[in-house]
């Protein structure tokens, strides 16, 4: 029998390595990165809420998950940064609405490219939306609110003296639902509450299963329609937080509120509302969207399919904070003002830079029929790799928690909460220490989300499965 010359002519060191197939395996993570590296290069686009599993995001605490390796290649994420003092023009798109007058319904377009260059800063405006943006508004943090959402269960466990502050100066000026996985966690909540002598006549226990403390982002966002209140429930995704992802269903079920779904990502931590159809962002949620094969058009137009808005600004993140999410250096305390942040530029050059642009950006929005006021805070320091904030605060009914850094910059914390104080003469400005949270990459508004003022505050309990519906269209509660 002929032997064959072609075996015969193979070298040992190449037997091995083809009787060896974890070698090659080793080969091609070293050469191309880890298999999270290539689904956030080259996302899957087919129907990505129930497929799409998202690389693991930047940054590295409990908040985010660990970042992915990028063996020497350049941050996918921050493309669009060209340097500290060149940056690519912002963008102003206009978006004609399309829009079914007897549903009330978005059409969205399906033939936009799947494939798009990461999105920079810059200004989305809709046409065609006026009926529309009549029927769906997104409340703003300042006004009125029925109740302040928390994982109550989970911050006894991580944060109880935080937990304890919060009821405590929160308790007559707004109701707290409290989120339990179990009975051990509800009693670890009513020891704190006897410990600190709070009283209980504005609490409500709700058996709801969750992952971590950071319901702004995961929470429903509740909007306000013609008809009554809904829950939209975007796609959240995070790895090893499914107790996390079906939390707005859960409660809109115990609310009696419908619910809306979107395969898209929007963290409410990442939205600021104005409570008139101006919607603040980063450029983060366009571009998590962008990775999973969503057109920054798309995604645009979800914001007014969803959230009623007729405009949308898109802001630079902070250079290195973990989240990148707009709530860390803004906030609005009326319609027509927003607080921004303001870096020391001896302290944190880059940042100071990027918050004096998107200063800029929004002092040429106009609301009604004049500019919207921008009104400056100065940031915390940040020097030792925590990202503090004053914006990320909880406005409860004519209370504003103010999150505050004790025996860190205590002159900067005068001068922030005199710049709440004069933006919100009628309000009672407490500060609330987070030193004990904000190592983990959040503070006060990350862990807590509003209930509009007109929901129903009804007896909690089991109703039947509620399937997503249109926003405005045959929505009723059940």
């Amino acid at each position: 029998m002929r032997k064959n010359n072609y075996t015969q002519a193979v070298p040992t060191p190449n037997k091995f390595l083809i009787r060896f197939p974890l070698f090659w395996l080793m080969f091609a993570l070293t050469t191309f990165g880890t298999a999270s590296d290539i689904l956030a290069l080259h996302p899957p686009v087919n129907n990505p809420r129930d497929h799409y599993r998202p690389s693991r995001e930047l940054g590295h605490g409990p908040r985010n998950n660990p970042g992915p390796r990028h063996h020497g290649r350049r941050n996918p994420t921050e493309l669009f940064y060209l340097d500290d003092d060149s940056f690519q023009p912002d963008f102003a798109i206009t978006i004609d609405l399309d829009v079914d007058m007897e549903t009330l319904t978005v059409k969205v377009s399906n033939h936009l490219s799947a494939r798009e260059n990461l999105l920079g800063p810059g200004v989305f405006t809709f046409t065609n939306n006026n009926l529309l943006a009549s029927q769906i508004v997104m409340p703003a943090d300042f006004q009125q609110h029925k109740a302040l959402l928390l994982a109550g269960g989970k911050l006894a466990q991580e944060y109880p003296q935080l937990l304890a502050s919060i009821i405590e100066k929160t308790n007559n000026n707004i109701n707290l639902i409290v989120l339990v996985s179990n009975s051990s966690e509800q009693k670890r909540v009513t020891n704190i509450l006897r410990t600190h002598k709070l009283p209980t006549n504005n609490i409500s226990f709700v058996s709801i299963k969750t992952n971590t403390v950071w319901i702004r982002d995961y929470g429903p966002i509740f909007v306000n329609t013609i008809n009554n209140i809904v829950a939209v429930d975007s796609f959240y995704g995070k790895l090893g937080r499914q107790k996390d992802d079906v939390v707005p269903i859960a409660v809109a079920s115990r609310l009696n509120v419908s619910t809306c779904q979107t395969a898209n990502t929007f963290y409410g931590g990442n939205i600021l509302s104005n409570g008139q159809g101006l919607l603040l962002t980063t450029t983060d949620t366009f571009n998590d969207n962008i990775k999973k094969g969503v057109h920054s058009k798309n995604t645009a137009t979800d914001f007014a399919k969803f959230f009623g808005a007729d405009k949308v600004v898109v802001l630079e993140k902070l250079k290195g904070e973990q989240t990148g999410h707009v709530d860390m250096f803004a906030c609005f305390t009326s319609a027509d003002t927003i607080i921004v942040g303001q870096y020391d530029e001896n302290e944190d050059s880059v940042n100071a830079k990027i918050l004096d642009r998107n200063a800029d950006r929004l002092e040429q929005i106009t609301v009604g029929n004049k500019k919207l006021k921008v009104v400056r805070i100065p940031m915390p320091d940040n020097s030792d790799g925590l990202w503090r904030t004053y914006t990320n605060a909880v406005f409860a009914n004519g209370t504003l928690l103010v999150p505050v850094y004790p025996h860190r910059g205590p002159d900067k914390q005068k001068q922030a909460i005199a710049v709440f104080e004069k933006c919100l003469p009628e309000w009672n400005v407490i500060a609330v220490d987070v030193n004990s949270i904000i190592p983990a990459g959040g503070a006060l508004r990350c862990i807590s989300c509003y209930l509009p003022d007109d929901i129903d505050m009804i007896a909690y309990q089991n109703n039947s499965s509620q399937k997503p519906v249109h926003l405005v269209q045959n929505i009723s509660r059940k």
